[in-house]
């Protein structure tokens, strides 16, 4: 891994990412004033856990193989994700969804386009893609994101290119 790699993904970077792109999403309309501050919380050390949850999407196709994408993060204010659910993007988009089965349709709708799933597919595990690119159902799963959020979303990036990187060597 280069040095801008590791800056990128670091707990800062991504911490000022995230503020950036709540900015962003509040100036546009997609989120309101209020939503905003409640979305800050999550980047708090020891924020109350009962508030926001932030989880990284499990993605499969019929009921296949779970496939982690740590190039995301999805924000609920339940557990269970039953009310709006916000999804914050390595890639840089911040977006807000109604139901956790109205964001189900829509990740469902942009791996089923080869011009939209590529963001996606970069942060998901190399030998798992192909699975996520076939047709059919895609089921969404949750993991949960210890805190602090972006230290450990910052962690689990590092892995997830580590990892990438050994399974390259070993093809080569």
């Amino acid at each position: 891994m280069n040095a801008t790699a590791l800056a990128f993904y670091a707990a800062q970077a991504l911490h000022d990412t995230y503020i950036k792109r709540l900015s962003q999403a509040q100036s546009a309309g997609v989120i309101t004033g209020e939503e905003q501050r409640r979305l800050l919380t999550v980047l708090e050390p020891d924020r109350r856990r009962a508030e926001l949850h932030v989880y990284h999407p499990l993605l499969s196709r019929q009921q296949g193989r779970s496939v982690p994408c740590v190039g995301a993060l999805i924000v609920g204010q339940n557990q269970q994700l039953d009310g709006v659910v916000y999804v914050f993007t390595l890639w840089g988009t911040f977006e807000r969804y109604p139901t956790q089965r109205d964001l189900r349709f829509a990740l469902q709708t942009q791996m089923d386009d080869p011009a939209l799933n590529n963001e996606w597919l970069r942060f998901c595990p190399v030998q798992w893609r192909p699975l996520l690119t076939e047709a059919g159902l895609l089921t969404l799963s949750l993991s949960e994101v210890s805190t602090p959020v972006m230290a450990s979303a910052s962690q689990a990036l590092e892995n997830f290119l580590r990892v990438c990187q050994e399974q390259v060597l070993e093809r080569l």
